[in-house]
């Protein structure tokens, strides 16, 4: 029994042997080229030749294809693995240069692109073929013949995207409807939430998509968009105006919900019940836009401010917001206060007075329990000084004055005694 065992491990070990003195021959079970079935006229198709086989090393082969109304625009090799492709558009050769990656199984090897030229009419049958169609394993050639692509062409995809009508059955179009008029309006009254649309397509390939049939109160875009077989589309619009409640009163609301300036900041901070707010900016600012946000989303609209040319001082600016009444109105006053130019000393600044209405000119006579106080006064010899630094040299001259007539006072009266 250990006898036989020893002679079979024997013969097989020989036979590995063998096997490694002498390779194995190619072969090759088929091949295919193959992609879509039909095509329109100047559509692309990319057709992929494919092989089947063990033991392959290199392939090389013819292509073919029907040049009165294709055109190649591309071979693409898809093998990879060590594999390279060369190729002159008709001769294609593919080969392993390691040597080490062989074909052994269904495996795609290159793909061609082709464009279905202009012109081309329905109905035509297109082909194109791989031919002389050899395989080796370095040592021997097989050749596998011929495989062949074919399509036909098919019709042009239809471009109509046209409407042949619109009809509404809540309302009437204005103008009347006409397939090359894409723009129309109407006006409905407000138990109308939504139109009520019928159309015909002038293509049956074409399909329609309506979009804005949600009526608000007020202004309503609905369109109707064609898209026809070959993707183009045209949009038909209708601009409707949806009346309003017969009972409904408009808000009166013309606070703002808030102010903003493109450089400096409010001052006090913004109060919807504030109307007058100050923004110093330096004397190098020479413009600047304020813009409002009405505190009501229905309201008629917010007049912005902006100025482009600030004087040194003073400038009044006004965002004024009209309520959804249309005649409610409240002005937001700003004083924009540009700084003089610095020249080397604190420039004098003066108060504004928010509490007194702003104007063209401030009456003194109106405003009479008002004071500006200047910060600095400017002395001869001595220039800018600062308000409360002459206050206290006053001060002590004043006390320096009463302390000497004091002093003299006191004098005179002790002589006195002495004298008596």
């Amino acid at each position: 029994m250990k006898k036989r065992i020893s002679s079979i491990l024997s013969l097989a070990l020989v036979l590995m042997m063998l096997t490694a003195l002498f390779p194995q021959r190619a072969e090759a079970a088929g091949i295919s080229f193959s992609g879509a079935g039909s095509l329109r006229e100047g559509e692309r198709v990319t057709v992929t030749f494919s092989l089947s086989g063990s033991n392959i090393l290199a392939v090389e082969a013819n292509l073919d294809y029907d040049s009165s109304h294709l055109t190649l625009e591309d071979v693409s090799q898809e093998i990879g693995g060590g594999w390279v492709m060369d190729s002159n558009g008709s001769k294609i050769v593919l080969r392993d240069t390691t040597l080490n990656n062989p074909i052994n199984s269904g495996t795609s090897l290159f793909s061609a692109t082709f464009r279905v030229d202009s012109g081309t009419p329905a109905g035509t049958s297109v082909w194109a073929s791989v031919s002389s169609v050899v395989v080796s394993d370095g040592d021997s050639d097989i050749s596998l013949g011929s495989a062949s692509w074919g399509a036909d062409i098919l019709a042009p995809l239809s471009g109509n995207n046209y409407l042949s009508y619109i009809t509404c059955s809540n309302g009437t179009l204005e103008p009347a409807f006409s397939p090359d008029i894409r723009e129309y309006s109407m006006t409905v009254p407000y138990e109308v939430d939504s139109l009520g649309l019928d159309w015909g397509r002038d293509s049956g390939s074409s399909w329609v998509d309506v979009s804005g049939n949600s009526l608000s109160v007020g202004a309503n875009t609905v369109s109707l968009t064609v898209t026809a077989e070959n993707g183009n589309t045209r949009t038909y619009y209708i601009y409707v105006t949806r009346e309003q409640d017969p009972d409904y009163v408009p808000g009166t609301d013309a606070t703002l919900s808030g102010l903003t300036v493109s450089t400096g900041a409010l001052s006090p901070a913004f109060d919807p019940a504030k109307l007058d707010y100050v923004v110093y900016v330096p004397y190098e600012t020479e413009s600047i836009s304020i813009d409002g946000t009405a505190n009501d989303a229905k309201a008629k609209g917010v007049v912005q401010a902006a100025s482009d040319k600030l004087q040194p001082g003073d400038n009044l600016l006004k965002v004024v917001c009209t309520a959804e009444d249309g005649t409610t109105t409240k002005t937001y006053q700003i004083h924009v206060v540009r700084m003089p130019a610095y020249a080397g000393v604190l420039p004098t600044i003066t108060g504004i007075d928010l509490a007194v209405p702003a104007g063209p000119a401030l009456d003194k006579s109106k405003a009479a329990d008002t004071m500006e106080i200047p910060l600095a006064l400017t002395l001869p010899l001595i220039g800018e000084v600062p308000t409360w630094a002459v206050a206290v040299v006053v001060l002590v001259l004043v006390l320096l004055l009463l302390f000497l007539l004091a002093w003299f006072w006191g004098r005179h009266s002790g002589k006195k005694k002495i004298l008596e």
